[in-house]
């Protein structure tokens, strides 16, 4: 959803720049977040997808950084570090129709009941819950 609003601000020739920070992201990455934000154009928009892997003080030093921007929208798991303009839910049947869809037509990777199970296992999360079904196809 982000490149989509960003293509669209860039067809209305404003400059949108796009992020992500991931579990695997180090403290270096996010110290390079903040220096590239203070260095962008007044008139850009910056969009960051995992804003919920900065800390207290890397938040901070963003949202210093990012003062002089024309806006900046983020993506987190838990509401609370702007203001929500749209909220995303998943569920056992769409987390059944990508497994489906990634296993292909010749295998059925889980049961409608383990589908239920790994969603609420992993809280919703569909990324880590398609991991724990391909790690038990796997092993």
């Amino acid at each position: 959803m982000l490149l989509q609003l960003a293509d669209w601000l860039v067809e209305r020739r404003q400059p949108a720049i796009v992020r992500r920070l991931g579990e695997e992201s180090d403290g270096a990455a996010r110290r390079r977040l903040v220096e590239e934000c203070a260095l962008m154009a007044p008139n850009a928009f910056l969009m960051l997808d995992g804003a919920e892997q900065l800390g207290w003080l890397s938040w901070r030093r963003l949202m210093g950084a990012a003062r002089h921007l024309r806006g900046l929208l983020i993506t987190v798991h838990v509401p609370g570090r702007l203001p929500t303009l749209y909220e995303c839910s998943t569920s056992p049947a769409l987390l059944r129709d990508l497994g489906e869809s990634l296993a292909g037509s010749t295998q059925s990777a889980c049961t409608v009941h383990d589908w239920e199970q790994l969603h609420r296992l992993h809280d919703g999360n569909l990324r880590d819950a398609l991991r724990s079904c391909y790690q038990q196809l796997a092993g």
